[in-house]
């Protein structure tokens, strides 16, 4: 079949000293750098064609490819540590006269599978390999019963033991062709549909969002010279034929990769030739139902662009890379969508360079590319790029009359998110709920409750886009109550009043965690009598809140729950502090919940420490939790671990002498950003630092331009696409990652 683009190619020499040159017709800003990449001993040429990183952070990738020594082509692998790129052997299948990695997968930094193809004598046929942390070792692999030639263009892998291979086999005629990996063992899937009038065609790009949910894309001809891009979706038993639209006046196109943030949200890639003959980026989306067009901008000076690769982190974050071509010359280029449009990039290439390609591409806390290059002496070298690490950016909020807070945010998606908290006028307080993630709509509340005189909510939790909860607080006759409000589309219930112990009529809700519309955990204190706080947790079953038991440190007067974190119905985990000994020295309280009673566990401070409090909490699993607060004044974290918990502050760097963590989310159990604030010569300023599974990374965060400011509520849809919210002086703030 045809292919539009450039074809690919690979190669390695000695390590190669990049020096830099901008393309300033690329694109806005110049977001990416060259990395300083391997290339093979004493090899004539090399290039690499894919990149994947382990789920959950950019420190480990390999990046596959092919290289050429002697004039014989063969199969090549780097791999990044996360400072730099180092070779690595890849299997050379016995009696090979030529072969080479196409595409690769990784879900561990111990488990990657690579795909490919290679050539001996009887012909060309499909190449697995497999990368077990220290070595590539090739696996048997199947090929349609008569081919001579089988190509495999991707692999993506949903869990170590299955996996999903795509390309191309000559059985029968040059067909579409798939092969399933289950523990090891590969087998050809069901056919690939034949799209009507095709008489050939080829898969270049799978993603599988569960192995009974996969999506490839690729190409069919109808004639010798015409290519039209096709997709087809695998339920876990047989492939069904998806429409993709065609380009306005296309005389053909094709589709070379897809990524997908969940089974309604894909995004493929490729090309395609309009009337003039002249090739563009295309790009479709899946929404779950039908794949749909969007615009793709394509660089000035260009005429003919092509995308080869894409990743997308969530629904509202995609990477895309490729090449364009001016005057005969193929140059990178890299474009981002951001939920709303796609937009170029800037794309650095190695001075005196003849042309390059990116290949590809994948973004998890940053974003890492892999291609090629022709040098000036017409050598083929590798190419690895990074995109500068993502920065939080304001974003303006409704600043209502009088002091504003917001103490609270949790996100559906990055433009749906709800944020909750309170504005004063005078003495008078009044809780506040904003709708939103880039721009934000102030929400109307129904009646506060009846004879409130202050009201104030502190925390959400949303479970769908259209269902969230929010709690906190009111005061009615001088005395603190608690209750909680539910958001279905634009409608809200007021809950109170709120079961409370007998004879109590005092308490506070400070954090509430839905793992669905009928089963919420909210958390607080609530007053006995004077001089005593006690913790207090209410839940919610879909039709009404209950109170539930839950206790105290031993010996501490005051007790308090101030963030709480739900995986399951049957396991939450909720910190706070007490004051066991004598006031204003606090230990740190963690209780949790196994569907049957609550339970105290055991905690931690950092060495030195005399005094802790947590404030917030984020788990990612039953049994994995990290906590934040402060201890002795400064910051610092725990992380719970298998019943056990353990500090992480040996790695977090000393921001101030007063620093303090109100709000942590976690995507994995190596992705985690935590907020809050710290003070500097008695201005306080938003505190954000990320921790990565082995260590912390302070960020810049912008602050509004007054003396205090504080990030009080975090909420992460994944590594790359956080909300957070908080104050600043008199108002309140709304910041987004990046």
């Amino acid at each position: 079949m045809s292919r539009l683009g450039r074809a690919r190619w690979a190669t390695s020499l000695a390590i190669a000293v990049l020096l830099l040159v901008s393309l300033p017709a690329v694109a806005l800003a110049a977001s990416w750098s060259t990395q300083l990449t391997q290339n093979g001993s004493e090899a004539e040429h090399s290039a690499l064609y894919d990149i994947a990183c382990e789920p959950f952070t950019t420190s480990a990738c390999v990046a596959v490819g092919k290289q050429t020594k002697g004039g014989t082509a063969s199969t090549y692998a780097q791999y990044w540590n996360g400072s730099s790129w180092v070779n690595q052997t890849a299997a050379v299948p016995a009696g090979a006269t030529a072969s080479e990695l196409q595409s690769a997968s990784c879900l561990t930094q111990t488990s990657c599978s690579a795909a490919g193809s290679y050539t001996t004598k009887s012909g060309t046929f499909s190449l697995i390999e497999s990368w077990n942390g220290t070595s590539w070792s090739q696996q048997t692999s199947p090929n349609p019963e008569g081919a001579t030639v089988t190509k495999l263009r991707d692999v993506n892998c949903k869990l170590t033991t299955r996996c999903m291979a795509v390309g191309q086999s000559n059985a029968g005629g040059s067909w579409a062709v798939a092969i399933l990996g289950n523990s090891g063992s590969w087998n050809l899937s069901s056919s690939v549909p034949k799209p009507a009038g095709a008489i050939s065609s080829e898969l270049t790009g799978a993603f599988c969002n569960s192995m009974s949910s996969c999506v490839a894309v690729g190409g069919y001809n109808t004639s010798a010279t015409i290519t039209w891009a096709m997709a087809a979706i695998w339920n876990g038993t047989a492939w069904t034929e998806q429409t993709i639209p065609k380009p306005a006046e296309a005389k053909e196109s094709v589709l070379l990769d897809v990524s997908c943030s969940d089974a309604s949200h894909c995004t493929a890639v490729g090309g395609y030739y309009n009337a003039s003959s002249v090739q563009e980026n295309f790009v479709v989306r899946w929404n779950g139902s039908s794949w749909t067009q969007q615009t793709s901008p394509v660089p000035v000076g260009s005429t003919n662009s092509v995308l080869q690769n894409v990743s997308c982190d969530d629904r509202y974050s995609c990477v895309a890379v490729g090449d364009w071509r001016n005057s005969g010359v193929w140059t990178p280029q890299a474009q981002r969508w951001d939920g709303a449009s796609w937009s170029l990039d800037s794309v650095v290439v190695p001075v005196g360079s003849k042309e390059g390609i990116l290949e590809g591409v994948s973004c998890r806390i940053k974003c890492l590319t892999a291609g090629w290059y022709t040098n000036s002496e017409g050598k083929d070298k590798t190419l690895g790029e990074t995109r500068a690490t993502p920065s939080w950016t304001q974003r303006e909020i409704f600043i209502p009359a009088g002091t504003s807070t917001l103490g609270g945010i949790d996100c559906f998606g990055s433009t749906s998110c709800l944020a909750v908290g309170m504005s004063t006028f005078e003495i008078i307080g009044t809780a506040r709920a904003y709708t939103g993630g880039v721009s934000w709509t102030e929400t109307t509340f129904p009646t506060k409750p009846s004879g409130a005189a202050y009201t104030e909510l502190d925390k959400s939790s949303c479970v769908s886009e259209t269902t969230c909860f929010a709690v906190g607080q009111f005061v009615r006759s001088g005395v603190p109550k608690p209750y909680a409000l539910r958001r279905e589309g634009t409608t809200w219930t007021l809950y109170d009043p709120l079961p409370l112990p007998a004879g109590v009529s005092e308490a506070w809700l400070t954090d509430i965690s839905c793992t669905s519309s009928s089963s919420c955990t909210a958390v607080g204190y609530y007053r006995p009598e004077a001089g005593q706080l006690r913790t207090y947790v209410v839940r919610w079953n879909g039709s009404s809140w209950s109170l539930q038991t839950s206790p105290n440190a031993a010996g501490a007067p005051t007790n308090f729950l101030k963030g709480v974190s739900c995986t399951s119905a049957t396991a939450c985990t909720a910190v706070g502090y007490a004051d066991p000994v004598t006031a204003f020295t606090y230990a740190p309280l963690v209780e949790h919940w196994n569907g049957i009673s609550w339970t105290i566990e055991s905690s931690s401070l950092p060495s030195g420490a005399t005094s802790g409090k947590l404030n917030g909490v984020s788990c990612t699993g039953a049994s994995d939790c990290f906590a934040v607060g402060t201890a002795s004044s400064v910051a610092y974290a725990t992380r719970w671990k298998e019943g056990t918990w353990s500090t992480l502050n040996g790695s977090l760097p000393a921001v101030a002498s007063l620093s303090d963590f109100k709000d942590v989310s976690c995507t994995s159990s190596t992705t985690c950003l935590a907020v809050g604030t710290y003070d500097t010569s008695a201005n306080g300023k938003a505190l954000a630092a990320a921790w990565d599974g082995s260590g912390w990374t302070v960020h810049y965060v912008p602050n509004p331009g007054s003396t205090t400011n504080s990030i009080n509520g975090i909420d992460c849809l994944s590594s790359t696409s956080c909300r957070a919210v908080g104050s600043e002086d008199e108002a309140n703030f709304a910041l987004t990652f990046p």
